[in-house]
């Protein structure tokens, strides 16, 4: 399973979706993402 994110800066909200076909899903309950996010200031 790819996993793709879409940074959506809504103040400080982050959403992840998984790539599924040619559609964008949330990720199944448990997944890890393993990356950091920081504020660039």
């Amino acid at each position: 399973v790819a996993l793709t994110f879409i940074v959506v800066k809504k103040r400080i909200n982050t959403r992840f979706f998984a790539v599924s076909g040619r559609s964008l899903q949330n990720p199944n309950p448990g997944t890890v993402i393993d990356v950091e996010l920081t504020r660039k200031e």
